[in-house]
């Protein structure tokens, strides 16, 4: 590998914008002794320099080295679904000396696991955190649960059925396939339905799920999230509505507009890919475009929105929406890659993330709300290894149960 490829690739690792062919280009450059010190040379000439190696705090970076390696060991490997490594700049650039010592190692490893905090958006909650005295307890990270609730009122619990036919209703049958995915088939004796039948599938916290609708339409639920949906798509236009998160490939049918329906907002598409976020618990709603094109109507109003836009408006009261442009789509689709990722994000709103995949309560002191931190990880590890994490950066806590207490 030349210098300039080398500087290039270093410059894409401090931004996190390594797709996954660079980052195996880096890991195989590091995987040689006489390399890495290339690695640390060519990361001090980016501008690192002495104030970055002074900054340089061993105790504070060893419980992220350690936990790679543990997480390598136990084969505990941050599965990301293909995903790619975020897509977001941070001032980490001018601080970034250790988190390059720490990539070699994240690199060798092939962890999946990277964790780091942003300084430069962060006030530190403690210059001088105490280690860890004892092992931090721990819970398992959510996986693929729901439950489907016909429209007879009878409920299935998806995650415990077994793969095949779940039930019949009028002209449509529910399959449950190999991988789990959950989808809408014309019965092979089609019988037209006397009225309009809707299912709603439920993911509880801790949960996510899949599904097929009628028309061939892919959704992709969140943790502690719904859909409710007719079982056969009629008429001019296709309905259905959501709470909590939700990413959406539509099927192509321009006859019919699809609309997605959330508090009072309308979001028409035609064939498009598209995310939406709409937690009550949020401050803003968000519905983020990653193909094709959505109209947005609220109280009157209308928007329009295109690829890489992202639409918000306030959960709680009406008002107008805003359109934004800087938006870190691969932040935003994190989660379908089986990732948690922040960029100057406050512990809160970390945490609200952390309650409903961990499926626990947080409590948090004041003082803690607006601190803000940066970076990522697998949301198919345990909770330990966050708050481990957490804890290396003087944030304290307790966990007993299901209880989280930020303290």
């Amino acid at each position: 590998m030349d210098k300039k490829r080398l500087l290039y690739l270093l410059d894409r690792l401090a931004a996190g914008r390594l797709s996954f062919s660079e980052k195996d280009e880096l890991r195989t450059f590091v995987s040689s002794e006489y390399n890495r010190e290339r690695f640390i040379e060519a990361a001090m000439e980016l501008g690192i320099g002495e104030t970055a190696i002074t900054d340089f705090d061993e105790k504070k970076w060893e419980p992220l080295i350690r936990a790679a390696v543990e997480v390598d060991k136990s084969s505990a490997v941050g599965k990301n679904n293909g995903s790619q490594p975020p897509v977001h700049r941070t001032q980490l650039l001018r601080t970034a000396w250790l988190r390059y010592a720490a990539a070699i190692i994240l690199l060798v490893a092939g962890a999946g696991l990277y964790f780091w905090f942003d300084r430069s958006a962060e006030t530190q909650v403690s210059q001088s955190p105490e280690p860890i005295q004892a092992p931090i307890p721990d819970l398992p990270p959510g996986g693929d649960r729901a439950i489907l609730t016909l429209s007879d009122g009878s409920s299935i619990v998806l995650d415990a059925a077994a793969n095949g036919t779940l039930a019949k209703q009028g002209g449509t049958e529910i399959r449950k396939r190999a991988d789990g995915q959950i989808e809408y088939q014309k019965a092979v004796k089609e019988v037209v339905p006397a009225a309009v039948a809707y299912n709603t599938m439920r993911t509880p916290r801790g949960g996510q799920y899949q599904i097929v609708l009628p028309d061939g339409t892919k959704v992709w639920l969140n943790a502690a999230s719904s859909i409710t949906y007719p079982t056969v798509f009629a008429g001019k236009d296709r309905r259905v509505s959501i709470t909590g998160e939700a990413y959406f490939e539509v099927a192509k049918n321009a006859e019919a507009p699809f609309h997605v329906t959330t508090g009072e907002v309308d979001i028409k598409v035609l064939g498009t890919h598209f995310n939406v976020n709409a937690y009550d618990d949020e401050e803003l709603s968000r519905t983020t475009l990653l193909e094709g094109g959505i109209q947005l109507m609220r109280s009157g109003e209308s928007s329009i929105i295109k690829p890489g836009q992202q639409a918000q408006w306030k959960v709680r009261n009406s008002g107008v929406i805003r359109i934004a442009d800087d938006v870190d789509i691969d932040q935003v689709m994190a989660w379908k890659r089986g990732l948690f990722e922040f960029s100057n994000i406050n512990l809160e709103a970390i945490m609200r993330q952390v309650s409903r995949w961990y499926d626990v309560d947080v409590v948090m002191e004041k003082k803690y709300m607006e601190k803000k931190f940066g970076g990522g990880i697998s949301r198919n590890l345990p909770i330990r290894n966050l708050l481990e994490m957490l804890e290396a950066y003087g944030v304290k806590f307790t966990l007993e149960g299901k209880l989280l207490k930020i303290i």
